[in-house]
């Protein structure tokens, strides 16, 4: 049997990802996924049925729009970095390092 790899771990959602997840990116609200919304470092808002629950959404429901200031993760994992408003999503650190992508771009062309 082969062992799982990639990401294992799972990652906190401070919000019900039933919610349609938006983003302000370049003067506009935008939809985004929940891992994007976590990660986004900027104006983010939830819209979502009156009263917040997780269930169905069906024609006609009323809804509401909620801005939303809960913590900032990086991209695929739970570590929490402070608000700084960059509207960017926030990676971590390149895993491979200048160095080595710049040896494996040069690779690439022998």
């Amino acid at each position: 049997m082969s062992e799982k790899t990639g990401h294992l771990i799972k990652l906190e959602y401070d919000f019900h990802t039933s919610s349609v997840c938006e983003a302000f990116i370049l003067e506009e609200w935008i939809r985004v996924t929940e891992r994007e919304f976590r990660s986004f470092d900027g104006p983010r808002r939830l819209i979502r049925p009156v009263g917040g629950t997780p269930r169905r959404w069906l024609e006609g429901d009323p809804i509401e729009t909620v801005d939303y200031f809960g913590p900032v993760y990086v991209f695929h994992t739970n570590d929490i970095v402070p608000y700084e408003g960059t509207n960017k999503i926030i990676y971590g650190p390149d895993p491979i390092g200048p160095e080595e992508r710049k040896k494996e771009h040069e690779r690439a062309y022998v």
